[in-house]
């Protein structure tokens, strides 16, 4: 499989296509909800920024958020401790893990949790203010 050469490149051409096309997804995305990122040069993810979302700057925040991203938008992100930032509130996106009708979907939602966010005072989420974040 891999000496025929017309399968591979096409294959390879194919590849670098969708990979385009689903990042491209992520950060017009993430631009319409005006969140910070660092731009991809190559590789299968974005590192975003939501430290402008966090009450205080703090990983106790960001896990919060990270719970919040789970448990309302049902997407899972990779919190910057994990990796070893220090800055509190940057996450990683693997925008090639899924298709990308569930990447537009997932990017929808988190779309809905951040305008949320922006409207409400952290004190006041609880299951009655965020239900109905996917709807």
């Amino acid at each position: 499989l891999l000496t025929d050469e017309v399968f591979v490149d096409r294959f390879l051409d194919q590849a670098r296509l969708r990979t385009l096309h689903s990042y491209e997804i992520c950060t017009t995305k993430l631009e319409e909800m005006v969140i910070p990122y660092v731009p991809a040069q190559a590789g299968l993810f974005v590192y975003v920024d939501f430290s402008s979302l966090l009450p205080e700057k703090t990983f106790e925040w960001e896990a919060k958020l990270g719970q919040l991203l789970f448990d309302y938008a049902h997407i899972v992100l990779t919190p910057g401790q994990s990796q070893r930032d220090h800055r509190p509130g940057m996450f990683r996106i693997c925008y090639t893990w899924v298709y990308p009708t569930v990447l537009e979907i997932a990017m929808e939602r988190l779309s809905k949790l951040v305008a949320k966010l922006r409207r409400m005072d952290w004190g006041d989420l609880g299951d009655r203010a965020l239900a109905g974040v996917l709807e």
